[in-house]
């Protein structure tokens, strides 16, 4: 019977260490990363593809410390020694060696596979993509948007926000629709108006210039569709602080803007008096400001969501950051997407920085995440997800992710 390649598909040390120890025989390739089992092999073993020519092997034994670059084997001893003493060699090969054995106490086999698995159990993950609804990490350059283009070229249907510019670019290159980015408020009923203004301040502007309870109550009250009325109206309201607060925040709607004794003058950008045609990329990028852009976004989202996407329609906001609500009790098409999205047969992928940039209940209903590198205080959380070292996630090279996903913990092929 030939012996056949595994990964290791477990975030868990001591699982995996348990799962090697129960079997007869294993060898450990420390170079390719990948376990060799003879027989049937179940969870958490992963078949793996037959690796290539090992390089940089050197076939010492070593078990008292760290590991080095070889293929180690281990056989039980016999049936009254089993789980006491184990058979262990080493060399550079897809099958054990004819000699070169010593014997070894059960302890330190554990203890030599507990050590090196701390280190190095995420090399032995199998390669994979995320599915599903995803949350991709990473510092600016680590490889975020190019793992982004490759799962939409494997969906049948996409849309992607863009508040960067970027994939506009990819997508007039791929021949894809690219739309700038715009609504037309007059198109929204009045309901919906009112819970894209909401998301727009909570994200554009952050949690501490949030809607206080009576700025939500005089928002209600406004005709939202029209920024220069609602503007005019909120002159007339009290408290009279409340209202000019709200009204400071609602003049970056205006491209022009301009206050008098008894009036307002406020002409709308653009972006919010037409709507965009029908895309698949929508640029967002050109937006004037923050609150524009977040107004845009969500009102684009909103209006997909609601007038319905095709099945395996794969959503995209990039640099989600930009324009997350992280507001108590705030919760944005985003997380609508997430909740009612997998039964319409829709799949969100949302792209940012740290994890701290998406609140918590929505990381902890979507069971997909990738990191790319991160650093300091974000690697740290990611690394305590993923069960790895933090250098691990703050080393990890441009293009390379580590990904917890449903079908187990994956990584970078």
């Amino acid at each position: 019977m030939p012996w056949e390649p595994y990964h290791l598909d477990t975030a868990d040390v001591e699982g995996a260490v348990s799962a090697l120890l129960s079997r007869l025989a294993f060898g450990l390739d420390v170079v390719n990363r990948v376990v060799w089992l003879r027989g049937d092999a179940a969870h958490p073993f992963h078949p793996a593809g037959r690796p290539a020519e090992r390089r940089d092997c050197t076939p010492h034994l070593t078990i008292s410390g760290a590991l080095g670059r070889a293929v180690y084997w281990f056989r039980a001893r016999g049936v009254l020694r089993r789980g006491r003493e184990w058979d262990a060699a080493a060399n550079c090969r897809a099958s054990p060696p004819l000699a070169g054995w010593r014997r070894v106490p059960a302890e330190a086999v554990a203890e030599a596979l507990r050590a090196h698995l701390r280190a190095a159990l995420w090399a032995y993950w199998p390669p994979g993509r995320p599915t599903g609804h995803t949350l991709i990490f990473g510092a600016t350059g680590t490889g975020k948007t190019t793992l982004v283009k490759a799962m939409l070229l494997d969906s049948p249907h996409y849309v992607v926000i863009d508040l960067t510019g970027e994939y506009a670019e990819w997508g007039r290159g791929a021949g894809a629709r690219v739309a700038v980015g715009s609504i037309s408020l007059a198109e929204f009923g009045r309901e919906d108006l009112v819970r894209i203004y909401l998301w727009a301040v909570a994200g554009a502007l952050g949690e501490e210039a949030s809607l206080s309870a009576v700025q939500w109550g005089m928002l209600q009250q406004l005709p939202l569709h029209d920024p220069a009325a609602a503007l005019a109206q909120l002159r007339h309201m009290r408290p009279e602080l409340s209202a000019a607060v709200l009204a400071q925040k609602l003049s970056a709607l205006c491209a022009v803007y301009r206050e008098g004794l008894g009036d307002v003058e406020c002409a709308p950008w653009p972006h919010l008096t037409r709507p965009a045609p029908p895309a698949q990329v929508y640029d967002v990028s050109g937006a004037p400001n923050q609150l524009v852009a977040a107004m845009v976004a969500y009102g684009i989202l909103l209006g997909l969501f609601r007038w319905g996407l095709p099945t395996g329609t794969a959503v995209v906001v990039d640099e989600y950051h930009r324009i997350a609500p992280r507001a108590p009790g705030v919760e944005d098409i985003v997380e609508t997407i997430v909740r009612e999205g997998r039964k319409r047969g829709v799949r969100l992928i949302l792209v940012s920085q740290a994890p701290s940039d998406v609140k918590a209940a929505l990381r902890g209903v979507v069971h997909s995440v990738a990191y790319f590198r991160l650093y300091g205080d974000a690697a740290a959380e990611a690394a305590r997800t993923l069960n790895v070292p933090p250098h691990v996630v703050e080393s990890l090279p441009t293009g390379r992710y580590l990904a917890i996903t449903p079908e187990g913990p994956r990584r970078a092929a």
